[in-house]
């Protein structure tokens, strides 16, 4: 009855040591993981909004969004209307939250913009759709262009 408890006891202690060192390499490369795609998308030059799909909800911005549109931190971003930053078309006057939600999956235009403080600047605006866990999001990277326009 010993031994068998003793066999027992230690076949549970080996599969429970497999499973910790397992989950353990699995969680240093997730680790590396986030590391990698934090980077990316903290370094990028763009402002980028994920943004909920079709709301205009922001669920995420880079440190640069956070700069581009005079923003105390990511939490003024959170949960806002992208809308209150992307006004009108360039070319057309069509109100942006036109094209977001009517537009097609992947598409680029020239945008009238507002920053936190009511500055008026042009951006330069490509969004990309993504699903993420059964729900619809979009990519926004917002490059300022209006110096460039002036020239």
């Amino acid at each position: 009855f010993y031994s068998n408890t003793a066999a027992a006891l230690f076949v549970s202690i080996v599969f429970a040591y497999l499973v910790i060192r397992e989950n353990n390499k699995y969680e240093d490369e997730l680790d590396r993981e986030r590391f990698y795609l934090d980077t990316v998308f903290n370094t990028s030059p763009d402002a980028v909004f994920i943004v909920e799909s079709p709301s205009g909800v922001i669920a995420d911005c880079n440190k640069r969004a956070i700069e581009l549109f005079k923003l105390e931190n990511k939490k003024n971003a959170i949960n806002k209307s992208v809308f209150d930053f992307l006004i009108i078309q360039y070319d057309t006057n069509e109100p942006a939250v036109k094209l977001f939600t009517k537009g097609p999956d992947v598409w680029r235009s020239e945008i009238h913009c507002a920053t936190a403080a009511l500055d008026k600047f042009l951006g330069f605006v490509s969004v990309a759709s993504f699903n993420n866990r059964g729900s619809t999001y979009r990519k926004i990277s917002i490059n300022d262009i209006t110096e460039d326009k002036k020239a």
